[in-house]
């Protein structure tokens, strides 16, 4: 793909054991064998695993169908163009959300849409924020869940269809499109609602890795991308995999990555100018999901800019990401004390190159779970975080409040609400918000991580902050920092933070909301439902043993968040 993108690949003090791997690889032809799906690569032996593995590879055909679809959706959205519209609202979770998000960021919308929102989200803020932005009478919907079941999906769902329906009772379904599998629950509500299309994707596809099915290219089409060049480079990425014998950039990165991850460098390290940036957030969910289980896996983690590097190298393998054209990529290349690390730098031609990127991603991933032995497509721990937001919602259904427990510690602008398995913290004693913040940090060791899980919505502002409060930290432990905003995370690195190794340290930050939003049908709120998610997540963190620190930021979540910088970074 030297036409499209240049790969360089330094595997460093690795480089025995890189090399070593891959001539197994090579030898084992382990690119073609996975193309013909044999499961024996993946060294599980238990038949339920050879099921999972079975029934989840269909990702390396979608790419030779998918061009021939590309009629019926460009269709669609001409359609929709005709009919009005002039706002585009992606409904979905995980790999049905993030990847819409990187058409849109890196492409841009049609130039006749005035937005394009992707909605990931269960905070009542975040959804009053998007109803005052645009006119539900131009507004198209696309709703986006493979099993149909995904409660942030279906609650945005119910919440929209309810409002669209009120503005028009006997068409309401003209202005939604389902993408998901046949049989699901999405699949029969969209067909009872008379949905204006409904596209089916193939079942053997996971979340994650349906970026170029329907679930990416449905809302990549509302975008300036041109799918059809998209397609083409990835399919001719697909043939040399085929044809070269297994050697190629897929194999080659995957091993890498493996390879770090069975020595300790556990670490995905990525730094992307700006243009390309938002691709690392859909790679960061792929990896940290596939192979963040059995107390394995790689710990993917972005964000942090200019050329300093906050933490030591020890456990680091860098990729660093450049799109030609881009004036400030220079400012987000590996620092000079990093180039001694293992690293990997990828340079694009262009954007249409992401097709090519995601399919190598995808493979690259397989590769190195292969390495680690955990089956990529499978994702045991997610379900107990939903099963604890389930009972949660249950045992509170038909209480018009919340009564919260009382905190266990109050300052002016947050509540510490409860700790666990924080060393040398003992609360029997009395102790301060800055004694409870500083045993925290104090538990991060050199090799631990800290995740910054923030149940609030997602503006610059709060963004600004968490970015300062991970870089101080980064600085000030020499330890590798994360964020994620729930619901999102618990669909993407969620997995990697119970199923992974021991090594996570969680500040879970929630809000109280002044607005609010029923949610039809369901017997709750937005603001219930968001909660009770943050709580579940808890529940299955501390059931880990993981230390937690969970804050509430109180309604105002930029006061809450400048206090806590004060204590933590004085």
């Amino acid at each position: 793909m030297a036409q499209f993108i240049t790969q360089k690949v330094q595997p460093g003090p690795l480089s025995r054991t890189y090399n070593a791997q891959l001539r197994r690889s090579l030898k084992q032809g382990l690119i073609t064998e996975i193309i013909k799906k044999n499961p024996a690569v993946f060294r599980k032996r238990e038949k339920s695993h050879k099921n999972v593995i079975l029934n989840r590879l269909g990702w390396l055909d979608v790419i030779r169908e998918m061009p021939r679809e590309l009629p019926r959706i460009e269709r669609l959205v001409q359609e929709v163009r005709e009919a009005g519209t002039r706002h585009l609202i992606v409904l979905g979770m995980g790999g049905s959300s993030l990847c819409p998000e990187v058409f849109y960021k890196v492409f841009g919308p049609q130039k006749w849409l005035k937005s394009f929102h992707v909605i990931d989200t269960t905070a009542p803020s975040q959804l009053e924020k998007i109803l005052k932005k645009v006119d539900l009478t131009k507004s198209f919907f696309i709703v986006s869940s493979k099993s149909g079941t995904t409660i942030e999906t279906i609650s945005q769902f119910r919440f929209f269809f309810r409002m669209v329906k009120d503005i028009r009772p006997l068409k309401a379904g003209n202005f939604f499109a389902a993408v998901t599998d046949a049989g699901s629950d999405l699949h029969r509500m969209a067909r009872r609602n008379r949905f204006r299309e409904i596209f089916i994707n193939k079942s053997d596809i996971g979340g994650r890795y349906s970026a170029l099915s329907f679930f990416g290219l449905v809302p990549g089409a509302f975008t300036q991308a041109d799918l059809s060049d998209l397609l083409s480079r990835a399919n001719t990425f697909l043939d040399q995999m085929e044809d070269a014998d297994g050697g190629n950039d897929a194999l080659t990165l995957g091993t890498l990555m493996g390879c770090a991850a069975t020595e300790g460098i556990d670490k995905l390290d990525f730094r992307a100018s700006p243009k390309i940036a938002p691709f690392v957030m859909w790679v960061e969910q792929l990896v940290a999901e596939s192979t963040g289980k059995e107390m394995k896996g790689i710990i993917p983690f972005e964000g942090y800019t200019g050329g300093t590097l906050s933490a030591t190298t020890k456990d680091r393998l860098f990729v660093q990401y450049a799109l030609r054209g881009d004036s400030r990529a220079a400012l987000y290349r590996i620092p000079a004390k990093g180039l001694s690390a293992p690293h990997i730098t990828i340079d694009l031609n262009d954007p249409h190159a992401l097709g090519v990127e995601m399919l190598k991603w995808e493979m690259a991933t397989v590769v190195a779970s292969t390495i680690l032995g955990v089956n990529p497509f499978d994702e045991p721990n997610v379900a107990e975080s939903k099963k604890n937001t389930s009972l949660i919602l249950k045992s509170r259904r038909g209480h018009r409040k919340i009564i919260p427990d009382p905190p266990l510690l109050k300052v002016s602008d947050f509540t510490i609400n409860s700790v666990s398995d924080i060393q040398g913290l003992k609360l029997r004693q009395k102790v301060s918000a800055e004694d409870v913040f500083e045993k925290f940090v104090d538990g991060i060791k050199q090799g631990d991580y800290l995740s910054i899980l923030c149940y609030t919505e997602m503006t610059p502002e709060i963004e600004e902050r968490l970015s300062s409060l991970r870089q101080a930290l980064g600085d000030r432990k020499k330890a590798v920092t994360m964020r994620g905003y729930g619901p999102r995370f618990l669909h993407s690195v969620g997995q990697l933070h119970k199923g992974g190794s021991r090594k996570g340290h969680f500040l879970v930050l929630e809000r109280d909301y002044q607005t609010d939003f029923e949610i039809p049908k369901l017997n709750t709120s937005f603001a219930k439902l968001i909660k009770a998610q943050a709580e579940g997540d808890i529940k299955a963190l501390r059931k880990r043993k993981r230390p937690v620190v969970n804050v509430n930021l109180k309604t105002d979540p930029i006061a809450g968040l400048d206090r806590i910088l004060e204590m933590v970074i004085g």
